[in-house]
């Protein structure tokens, strides 16, 4: 094996929070990513701990992970600009629509709920002529919740995780 997780482009669904099924859901598939670097995963493990009455903390065990998702756009076009644009739409209101993210849209038995990961921004390409694409444009999300990393060989086989994840 040498690789995990799958190599393809992130896949984004976005559906209704409080819907019973998936049905009414959008889809937003970010074909350009991986221009640069593509996708990268920061993990942060989250622990349980326990104030004593002189304000000592104790971690005794871990939580889960928080994972960040970081999306390192060098060239950046109008047509994904204009997805990152509408996710923000979406990822501004969690009581009204729950993101999902597909870190590698062919392994769909891997995804997260996430939340947006703070702001962003970007600049035009500098050409010679008119600029046509942007750049240094870098877009973050976070899962919601803490959990597992949920690693996923190629051929589709989950590898067993200690933590729960439900949606």
């Amino acid at each position: 094996m040498g690789y995990i997780n799958g190599k393809g482009k992130p896949l984004i669904k976005i559906i209704p929070a409080n819907a019973d099924s998936t049905n009414d859901r959008i889809e937003i598939e970010l074909d350009q990513c991986m221009i640069t670097e593509g996708l990268v995963e920061n993990y942060q493990d989250v622990y349980q701990e326990v104030t004593l009455e002189n304000n000592n903390r104790i971690r005794y065990g871990t939580a889960g992970t928080h994972i960040e998702f970081i999306l390192d756009y060098s060239v950046c076009t109008g047509e994904n600009a204009l997805k990152l644009d509408q996710l923000d739409y979406y990822g501004s209101n969690p009581l009204t629509w729950k993101l999902i993210l597909y870190p590698r849209k062919e392994i769909l038995s891997r995804y997260f709920e996430v939340l947006i990961g703070g702001s962003w921004g970007m600049s035009l390409m500098p050409f010679r002529g008119t600029p046509k694409v942007h750049r240094n444009v870098v877009y973050k999300f976070i899962t919601k919740l803490p959990g597992g990393k949920k690693f996923t060989d190629p051929t589709g086989i989950t590898i067993q995780s200690p933590y729960l994840i439900t949606f």
